[in-house]
């Protein structure tokens, strides 16, 4: 997601209501670094933040890692055990 979205909202809005409808990973992709913006993702607490210009590898890490994040989060919310399924690796 985006932080700089066309329109009114910005991906910042758009990941706030997605936190609130539906539990899926969000991961940022964007050329928004300063403090302020960090931060709101932050307190989102969103599950990866890659910043632009990017590599295909820093996508691929970024990605993997808090998708897996997110599956132990959820795995650890309803008490489950045994390996992580999921994510992108190795494709």
């Amino acid at each position: 997601l985006d932080v700089c979205l066309q329109g009114e909202q910005t991906g910042i809005d758009v990941a706030r209501h997605l936190r609130r409808a539906h539990s899926i990973p969000i991961v940022f992709l964007t050329s928004q670094a300063d403090a302020r913006t960090v931060a709101a993702a932050r307190d989102l607490k969103a599950n990866g933040y890659i910043v632009k210009p990017f590599t295909e590898d820093s996508v691929f890490a970024g990605i993997e890692t808090a998708f897996g994040n997110f599956l132990d989060g959820e795995r650890e919310a309803v008490g489950a055990s045994g390996p992580v399924r999921g994510g992108l690796a190795p494709y």
